[in-house]
């Protein structure tokens, strides 16, 4: 898209400022995106570690005399069964490994974050959207019309992104919760971590095809941006002298 190099009206607290490059807004957008990727890198990390078979090993160091035979039976390498599975280390705690859930928590997390920069994209698209504003039009495949007024392009598709962002907050919230006050060991609490991760995971990576193919379709409205952009404004660079001098 040639959009990039369009010139649009800057808001700052939902008022205008100084003109800028859409690029710039764009530019933003991607750092934020790299910063999801950071913690999302980090997420993946910690599930390199392999917990099998940790319940008998669990068993064998909480009682050796009634249970250490159990693990005898079952003579496994779990060295060679990480190196066999994929995964980098063995977990170093079979207690731990047994009702660790930090793995659940930091990826729904970051899910979290993701979509909650998704959803600010989709605010600024939906105020660009506009009549107001009116800087790009939304493709009609992401958007609807209403049963009054079926000219109109609602963007349901970017409202539904903003509105998941609570959606997967209170997975993560829900995680919490759970984990909260529990004992040392595995309790079937713990049964009730699978709906919010795959919930968050759902919600994010549909939300990011979603959005990708709004962004793919949109089409700029340079004539619009052009004419925001030219609205009077006193610039940075002619107040800061004018605040100097006192006038």
């Amino acid at each position: 898209m040639e959009i990039e190099k369009s010139l649009a009206k800057n808001f700052a607290e939902d008022h205008p400022a100084e003109a800028a490059r859409v690029i710039e807004e764009l530019m933003a957008d991607e750092a934020a995106a790299y910063l999801d990727e950071l913690p999302a890198r980090a997420a993946a990390e910690v599930l390199q570690k392999v917990v099998l078979p940790s319940a008998a090993e669990c068993l064998a160091q909480l009682s050796p005399a009634r249970f250490g035979q159990v693990v005898a039976a079952l003579p496994l390498d779990r060295d060679a069964m990480a190196r066999d599975l994929g995964f980098a280390t063995v977990s170093p705690s079979a207690l731990d490994a047994v009702m660790d859930r930090d793995f659940a928590i930091e990826f729904v997390s970051c899910c979290a974050q993701l979509q909650a920069h998704l959803a600010r994209v989709a605010e600024d698209l939906v105020h660009f959207a506009s009549p107001e504003y009116g800087f790009v039009k939304l493709p009609e495949a992401f958007t609807t019309g209403s049963s009054l007024m079926p000219q109109k392009k609602n963007p349901d598709a970017l409202e539904l992104i903003r509105g998941k962002a609570a959606r997967v907050d209170g997975d993560l919230v829900r995680l919490l919760v759970l984990l909260k006050g529990l004992p040392a060991g595995y309790q079937k609490d713990l049964q009730e971590d699978k709906e919010a991760v795959f919930d968050a995971s759902d919600t994010a990576t549909g939300s990011v095809a979603i959005l990708t193919g709004v962004v793919a379709g949109l089409v700029p409205q340079r004539e619009a941006m052009r004419a925001a952009a030219s609205l009077p404004a006193i610039p940075a660079w002619k107040a800061a002298p004018k605040a100097r001098s006192g006038r």
